[in-house]
């Protein structure tokens, strides 16, 4: 029967879901999804450990049948009112899996819907790829490649394919996304024993290389000179933070936003300093602040939410 009275937990979704509308395989891909994250008795991966009649989520499919055939072949309940303390009691228990990684996590929630829901495996290492480097990778592939151009940029390794060059010698073609695009890079001879090993799947990378004419001055090649784990050079590419204001901003309240966005968290702390401007004067004041703030996604946010310009200091 239809009903708007919300869901409590795993139990109340078997049991209140018809059973021909739910298997396993949905009831799974709901969980892998994130639909039930709010239930505090259940984490994703519970749902796939393998037990000795299958696993959770053929358990609760059973258990969500029974109880439908037996509340629907019962119209008259000999208990009454305590329907649900009967369900309570045969409710199957939830053995509880090794919890996964974040971003093993994160790559179920991209091969189930194509996207991911809950975060981005490169959030840790948004204000690296988006001001840390030369080139985000969709600025990449609309460079025009000059001799002796160097560049850096980073990502997250979606593939490493092994194949081999037209002389037979081993190549590996490594796919690299971004949060605005994708690109490609190929470890030839020594690269491949000396970064071969970072460039696995689900890593997070920095490379740098420099464009270059071949021997005999024939087109500009990427050329590759390094590769690096992004945690490696966390911290090491953007600095700060300044903040560009009008000198009537400088109010209680904007302070207090200020001491907000600073103190909410620990994370990636950088300076933080004031490009302050008078129109009465058309002076401008620079000031740099003893408080840290969190060089972070949330914090840009936060100063895009609250309509404040700012401009990230990179370290050349």
């Amino acid at each position: 029967m239809y009903t708007r009275q919300p869901l409590s937990d795993i139990y109340d979704v078997v049991e209140r879901v018809p059973s021909g509308a739910i298997n396993r395989k949905a009831l799974e891909n709901l969980a892998l999804a994130g639909a039930f994250d709010s239930f505090p008795e259940i984490e994703r991966e519970d749902f796939f450990t393998e037990g000795s009649k299958g696993t959770l989520g053929d358990t609760l499919i059973r258990y969500g049948a029974q109880t439908q055939n037996a509340r629907n072949t019962t119209q008259a309940s000999l208990f009454g009112d305590d329907d649900e303390v009967v369900n309570a009691a045969s409710r199957p228990p939830i053995e509880h899996a090794l919890p996964w990684t974040p971003t093993a996590r994160l790559e179920k929630e991209r091969e189930l819907v194509g996207i991911y829901l809950s975060a981005h495996p490169l959030d840790p290492y948004y204000i690296e790829l988006n001001y840390g480097v030369k080139c985000t990778l969709a600025q990449r592939e609309e460079l025009t490649p000059a001799d002796g151009m160097e560049v850096n940029f980073g990502g997250l390794v979606l593939s490493n394919t092994a194949k081999t060059t037209r002389k037979g010698e081993p190549m590996q073609i490594v796919k690299i996304e971004d949060f605005t695009g994708t690109t490609e890079i190929v470890l030839f001879g020594r690269n491949i024993y000396e970064y071969g090993h970072l460039c696995q799947p689900g890593t997070p990378v920095f490379v740098t290389g420099t464009y270059s004419k071949g021997r005999f001055g024939d087109e500009v090649r990427f050329r590759l000179d390094s590769v690096r784990l992004l945690d490696d050079i966390k911290g090491s590419m953007v600095d700060g933070v300044v903040l560009k204001v009008a000198d009537d901003m400088l109010t209680p309240q904007f302070a207090g936003i200020l001491n907000d966005i600073a103190s909410h968290s620990q994370d990636n702390p950088g300076t933080l300093s004031f490009d302050i401007f008078s129109p009465r004067y058309n002076r401008h004041l620079v000031m740099r602040s003893n408080r840290r703030i969190p060089l972070t996604r949330a914090t840009l946010q936060a100063l895009d939410n609250n309509d404040i310009e700012y401009e990230v200091h990179r370290i050349h």
